[in-house]
């Protein structure tokens, strides 16, 4: 996943500083999982990358949010991994 590609999914973050962003998508990569298929593991790499940086001092004022103070993050990343431990279609 490189920067551009972050920023054409998670448009909200352009304002975010390049190396904090790089940083960020470093250590989503290493907290994914490669037993994900390529694509799969890639936007869950960008993914938890947004969480990631929403979470920041300087990405909280960027990150798009719930009306009860979530993150849209958060709930499409455990929609992510339900669909990877669950098998896509079936419920938990």
């Amino acid at each position: 996943m490189t920067r551009t590609d972050f920023l054409t999914a998670y448009p909200e973050f352009t304002t975010a500083d390049a190396t904090l962003i790089e940083s960020v998508l470093s250590r989503a990569d290493h907290r994914t999982s490669t037993s994900y298929p390529a694509d799969v593991r890639e936007d869950r790499v960008a993914l938890l990358a947004a969480q990631i940086l929403a979470l920041t001092p300087s990405g909280r004022d960027m990150r798009l949010v719930n009306d009860d103070g979530s993150t849209v993050y958060d709930g499409a990343l455990l929609a992510m991994d339900r669909a990877a431990t669950c098998g896509v279609g079936r419920v938990c």
